[in-house]
């Protein structure tokens, strides 16, 4: 499983222009990229093979309208555990569900997952909770969740958040390091 923080990759400004041409296009078209940045395209594919080889491009996606397939809800929940569990059981169980869109796993305060699924409906997502509860009886401590329905999901992507770390500012930027148990984070001057 990888590390839950990685570390920040020092982009060029020209490989921050060619993620910020990315996150734009609706479609990707690196002749048009490589014209945009004042580039060949053999530039182009080198900066693309660079950000997949540090993990910052990982392949095409295409946006899929989820409700069209039958997804009408939405399921975030925090399930915490008895301390002596090996919660790599649950993490398998859940990576192999058809709902489990993303695992979030935390140490702090204690064990705990935050599972973000998707379902076509109430009785889908109640099934999914009672197959948890037989399928982990004992080991679940806690089990808190909120339903949320499309309609209520008011961003569609990270791609405003991209932008913004891509922006060029002359402000230093405040190094964050978590120690190895997630119990303070120091910045420059001082412990939160």
């Amino acid at each position: 499983m990888k590390n839950l923080i990685q570390q920040n990759i020092n982009l060029t400004k020209t490989e921050k222009r060619f993620i910020k041409l990315l996150v734009e296009s609706k479609e990707v078209n690196f002749s048009t990229i490589a014209n945009k940045l004042n580039i060949t395209k053999q530039a182009v594919s080198k900066i693309k093979k660079k950000l997949e080889e540090n993990g910052v491009l990982g392949g095409i996606k295409y946006n899929i309208n989820v409700e069209s397939i039958g997804i009408s809800l939405y399921s975030i929940m925090d399930l915490s555990f008895a301390p002596d569990v090996n919660i790599y059981e649950v993490i398998t169980y859940l990576k192999n569900s058809k709902n489990v869109v993303y695992i979030m796993e935390s140490k702090f305060p204690d064990e705990q997952l935050m599972v973000y699924s998707g379902f076509k409906d109430i009785k889908e997502l109640e099934k999914f909770c009672d197959d948890l509860k037989t399928n982990f009886f004992g080991m679940i401590t806690k089990k808190s969740g909120k339903i949320i329905y499309p309609e209520k999901i008011h961003k569609g992507n990270y791609n405003d958040l991209i932008l913004h770390s891509l922006i060029e500012d002359e402000k230093p930027k405040i190094q964050i390091e978590f120690d190895r148990r997630f119990k303070s984070i120091k910045t420059e001057n001082s412990v939160i």
